[in-house]
């Protein structure tokens, strides 16, 4: 072969490995099989928020016990019947209570020779001894509203609601807290009955008798 045509063929051969080995690199990207590429992941959500735990509920309140301060507790379970008169009266003791002054009232006798049910009030006013003091407790009598026992006198006994302060007013006075229990209770059961003014009456008013003591102040 002539020099000439060997130099041209061997410039042909160079030339020809140089276009396949001197093109760009592929990208790592591109030698990825496309059936393992790894997709990118999802955002990651928030986690969703946690609700508290709604707080158990509050306990009820206890209703406040009734309060002889205000009429509560005092309306009978039965219609009020007619009643006319307010009677004040004192037990003439130093000490007592419902329980103590039922017992003893057990023990008389009406005009007829019958026994007393109990005692004849229908309500009584403690002062420090044997019943809190101011305190005002009904009885079987105005709960059930009936008759009392401690007039001295029918009219009075029917239609006259029995009020009785523990103490004797010939000897001492009325507590403070025993006199403004008598008001409030009076002045109820008035607004309850139409009781007027005139018509509240010391013992002593329907028959001679030193009860309620002279050291009992006015009621009206």
């Amino acid at each position: 072969m002539p020099r000439f045509q060997f130099l041209i063929a061997l410039a042909a051969i160079a030339l020809a490995v140089c276009l396949s080995g001197c093109g760009p690199e592929p990208s790592a990207h591109a030698q990825v099989p496309t059936a393992i590429r790894k997709r990118p992941r999802p955002a990651t959500s928030p986690a969703p928020a946690v609700s508290p735990s709604p707080a158990p509920p509050a306990a009820p309140q206890k209703s406040p016990p009734p309060t002889t301060a205000s009429g509560e507790g005092w309306s009978p379970p039965v219609p009020l019947r007619d009643w006319e008169f307010l009677v004040v009266h004192h037990t003439a003791t130093d000490t007592g209570d419902v329980a103590t002054i039922n017992k003893e009232h057990q023990k008389r006798k009406d005009s007829t020779g019958a026994a007393w049910r109990g005692i004849g009030y229908h309500f009584l006013i403690g002062n420090g001894k044997g019943m809190p003091d101011g305190a005002i407790e009904p009885t079987f009598r105005w709960t059930e509203q009936s008759d009392g026992a401690h007039a001295g006198s029918l009219r009075h006994n029917e239609r006259g609601i029995g009020i009785c302060l523990v103490g004797n007013f010939n000897k001492s006075a009325p507590t403070k807290k025993q006199l403004a229990a008598l008001k409030n209770l009076m002045a109820w059961l008035q607004k309850e009955t139409g009781i007027p003014n005139e018509r509240i009456l010391r013992h002593s008013d329907i028959k001679p008798t030193a009860c309620p003591g002279k050291k009992l102040p006015l009621l009206r």
